[in-house]
């Protein structure tokens, strides 16, 4: 409960409250196993809490002029969300990091990314 609590308290990513997220993002951090807690994905928004925090992160570090960082941060997203067995999370996360992509003016990057995200989504029927 600690970690969806830490989830919730991060949820503000424009309201410009960056410390304050990172803190619950790094607190999150320090608690989620992936063993232990990628099962909770089907109860808590129906996307893993680990991936969302790696996520934030990576979007936080870009906004703050840490491109690297948040690249780095963005292929450990991808990575933890390939390893989890919940498609909904793959999904949503090969769209959402794209935004990475496209911030960073990396037109192949997002045409890729997309791509695998139509293709994914298409195993579920959501096209």
């Amino acid at each position: 409960m600690q970690l969806q609590a830490h989830h919730a308290a991060w949820g503000q990513p424009f309201q410009g409250r960056i410390a304050t997220q990172m803190e619950h993002i790094e607190k999150a951090l320090q608690i989620y196993d992936p063993a232990l807690h990628s099962q909770s994905a089907n109860t808590y928004g129906n996307h893993d809490v680990g991936v969302c925090a790696h996520f934030h992160k990576s979007i936080i570090l870009w906004s703050m002029g840490y491109a690297d960082q948040s690249r780095r941060g963005g292929e450990l997203t991808v990575k933890l969300a390939g390893e989890i067995n919940h498609l909904p999370t793959r999904i949503q996360i090969l769209h959402q990091i794209n935004w990475l992509n496209f911030f960073n003016g990396d037109a192949r990057a997002v045409h890729d990314m997309a791509s695998k995200a139509i293709d994914e989504s298409m195993e579920i029927g959501l096209f």
